[in-house]
């Protein structure tokens, strides 16, 4: 009985930690959205506390 109660609550907790996961990355993936609909729309506040002040851009093309 005890290995079944110990297989249950082991389910338990990885099905939390799975989800929380889930969660994490779903609030990655629209942060991420967000943040391309900010530069787009050239929203300078939105995007001023996601980058360093020293931050600089290079372009794919190295420029």
């Amino acid at each position: 009985m005890k290995k079944y109660i110990f297989i249950f609550t082991l389910f338990l907790i990885s099905a939390n930690y799975v989800n929380a996961q889930s969660s994490k990355e779903q609030e990655i993936i629209q942060l991420s959205m967000d943040k391309w609909q900010w530069m787009a729309d050239k929203d300078i506040e939105k995007l001023t506390p996601l980058f360093h002040p020293q931050a600089k851009f290079v372009h794919m093309s190295g420029t």
